[in-house]
């Protein structure tokens, strides 16, 4: 299996590429593209994520930080069990506006996991599809702001593939798109 994030980046940054930013919003931490670049000050990764404890893999506490030069370039926002959109959104914009707007990335890779979603069977948080929707406008508009426009998303994990993944798949298609979803 590959990481087809660390992949991106690493072909980005093999390429010339300038410095990039990852936000991984999937319920699980973003802890293989964190575990690739940890000790770089090029990748700098930001993992809104359900707290540890109570979620496999059990990494991505706040005091996970990144090592060597990349210290300070590892981001973890571990949410409470059962957070919801407000709250979620919340987190996001409180660390991803300021962080883009210190680093102007050349670009943004984003994960977006429909794990999030509170009818997932695995993880226990509470994020509607709006929600997931929202925050992907959020990084777009980011992207747009800091990177050029420069952005990658990705999808991500999810278990509720019937009903919950393909409508959450197709709010992100939708907010690359530019098109406006009910």
């Amino acid at each position: 299996v590959l990481n087809d994030a660390a992949v991106a980046i690493a072909d980005h940054l093999a390429a010339g590429g300038g410095d990039v930013l990852y936000v991984d919003v999937d319920a699980h931490h973003g802890d293989g593209v964190e575990a690739c670049f940890r000790d770089s000050p090029r990748v700098t990764t930001i993992s809104l994520h359900q707290h540890p404890r109570s979620l496999f893999p059990h990494t991505g506490y706040p005091a996970e930080v990144g090592s060597g030069e990349g210290r300070g370039h590892s981001l973890n926002l571990a949410l409470p069990e059962e957070v919801d959109d407000g709250g979620w959104l919340r987190a996001l914009e409180a660390v991803l506006l300021p962080v883009a707007r210190e680093l102007r990335p050349s670009l943004i890779v984003s994960q977006h996991g429909a794990d999030t979603h509170g009818r997932d069977p695995l993880a226990d948080l509470a994020i509607s599809v709006e929600a997931q929707h929202a925050a992907a406008l959020v990084i777009r508009d980011t992207a747009r702001q800091y990177a050029g426009g420069r952005w990658v998303a990705l999808g991500g994990g999810g278990y509720d593939v019937a009903d919950v993944v393909p409508r959450a798949w197709a709010a992100v298609a939708g907010a690359v798109a530019g098109i406006d979803l009910d």
